[in-house]
């Protein structure tokens, strides 16, 4: 009998150690794609993400929750809060996992390289935290490192036209496809790590004159 009553304390203290008003998280994950249903067995666990890489995706499955309980996301970049989610009520009981992500290709966080943090609060309290790596792989950025001008200039190029057509967001596709390519060669080759730099700088010129 006194073994029996061990055994259910240490189970009840198994269950309240890892509940928030009795919600259990039964998996959570950082990956590349949007869940279509609760079941992310399929899905791929990413620790790291690029900045030619479509979304991050934050998901996370529960029990237990109930009809008026709330949860809400918070996105830290390098220690700041990047963005914070709406806290969202649930409803009813049939509410068995969420996901939220943020896009990255395309969006601010591609020119945001470092580390990133998403927090899961439930009833206003943190249940959950993951953390994640954002790297860079674009060779205008390896090439022009110490020339934040430059860097600017382009940026504003391709915010502003390339990605306001459907040619010139192919090009930018391209040219994010191709980068980590071109950033291991510039690495081997100081003489093309000149040379592309050298081609940047000079169409970074043009645009500033231009505009």
């Amino acid at each position: 009998m006194k073994g029996l009553i061990i055994l259910l304390a240490g189970f009840v203290f198994l269950f309240t150690a890892s509940t928030v008003n009795a919600v259990v998280i039964t998996n959570a994950i950082m990956t590349d794609v949007e869940p279509s249903s609760c079941d992310a067995s399929e899905l791929p666990v990413v620790p790291a993400f690029y900045e030619n890489d479509k979304l991050a995706c934050f998901f996370v499955s529960f029990t237990y929750a109930k009809a008026g309980d709330t949860f809400q996301t918070k996105w830290y970049h390098n220690g700041q809060l990047y963005i914070e989610g709406d806290t969202t009520m649930v409803s009813s009981f049939s509410l068995k996992c969420m996901s939220r992500s943020i896009k990255i290709f395309g969006a601010e966080p591609m020119d945001m390289p470092g580390n990133w943090n998403v927090q899961f609060y439930y009833n206003n309290q943190l249940l959950l935290q993951w953390g994640f790596e954002l790297k860079e792989r674009c060779a205008a950025r390896a090439a022009l490192s110490d020339d934040s001008e430059s860097l600017n200039a382009l940026r504003i190029f391709r915010d502003q036209a390339l990605n306001k057509t459907l040619y010139g967001q192919k090009a930018t596709e391209l040219f994010y496809k191709y980068s980590p390519a071109l950033v291991r060669a510039m690495e081997d080759n100081p003489l093309l790590k000149a040379s592309v730099r050298a081609l940047l700088k000079t169409c970074a010129s043009v645009i500033n004159r231009v505009n």
